[in-house]
């Protein structure tokens, strides 16, 4: 009887240990089984996570293209009519005189074109690229105002290049136009060039007069629809004229532009000197 209680009470031993182990299996299981589905819920939360952050981004980059899409179509655009001007002047820049007229011009709201000699430019770049980010246009008068038609054609393409250079390095591209010291070109010039040259209609004769009401009456009695008017910055004669100039005209109902504008920016080595006014150089 004695042995029979032991194999029992060996029988029950080993019964329970194999419950006790079958139990701790299953919470065992439970427990990877619980962990598991804790990363799975984690990794699929840092994945959407990510997912909205992408989203997130992308709408952010796109409203950053719309704005710069947007500021670019907001960029204000030349009206150009049968009543439309363009004031230019020569020969700066200046500092203290053309600092005063880009003052005197954004006053205005008036957008002109700048024909600037090499030798002026350095220690100016400041006032040029201001003059371009205000919207004005700027072309080459040559580097030291020499008689371009007077030159060689090395002489001249030196002068050209030099210019060119120059603008390059200030505005990543070479000047559009060309006006001619004095107006003085010919075929070799244009040839060299190889780009719209811009005359003019209208002398303000400030260059010989430097008298402000003299200029004054110039400029406003000779203008015509399509006039390119010729003034220079480098006067402040002139400077003080710009303001009575700007008004009169305005009063009898010219439309101010640059030389891009009035001419519908032309590509041909002609001589410009106003609207529907382009002809061959000879």
């Amino acid at each position: 009887m004695k042995k029979y209680i032991k194999y029992l009470i060996a029988f029950l031993v080993i019964e329970t240990s194999l419950v006790g182990a079958f139990i701790w299996k299953t919470f065992a299981d439970e427990a990877e089984q619980q962990q598991e589905k804790q990363v799975s819920l984690a990794t699929s939360k840092s994945s959407e996570k990510q997912t909205t952050e992408t989203s997130s981004t992308t709408q952010i980059s796109e409203t950053q293209t719309t704005e710069t899409e947007s500021t670019k179509e907001e960029q204000p655009k030349e009206v150009v009519n049968e009543r439309s001007i363009a004031l230019t002047f020569d020969d700066g820049p200046k500092r203290e005189t053309t600092s005063q007229l880009l003052d005197i011009l954004s006053q205005k709201g008036i957008k002109a074109t700048f024909f600037i000699l090499g030798q002026n430019m350095a220690g100016n770049e400041d006032l040029l690229k201001r003059m371009k980010d205000e919207g004005h246009v700027i072309g080459s008068h040559s580097m030291y105002h020499h008689n371009l038609s007077q030159m060689n054609e090395q002489t001249l393409k030196q002068d050209v290049n030099d210019m060119d250079q120059k603008a390059k390095a200030l505005f990543k591209e070479p000047f559009k136009y060309i006006r001619p010291p004095y107006g003085a070109a010919n075929a070799l010039v244009a040839k060299v060039a190889n780009r719209p040259l811009i005359e003019w209609s209208v002398d303000s004769k400030d260059w010989s007069s430097k008298n402000t009401q003299m200029i004054i009456n110039q400029v406003t009695q000779t203008t015509g629809p399509g006039s390119i008017i010729l003034m220079h910055d480098i006067y402040p004669e002139t400077i003080s004229a710009v303001p009575a100039i700007i008004d009169n005209l305005t009063q009898q109902g010219y439309n101010f532009v640059t030389v891009d504008g009035l001419l519908n920016q032309p590509k041909e080595a002609l001589n410009y000197f106003g609207t529907n006014d382009s002809r061959a150089v000879n």
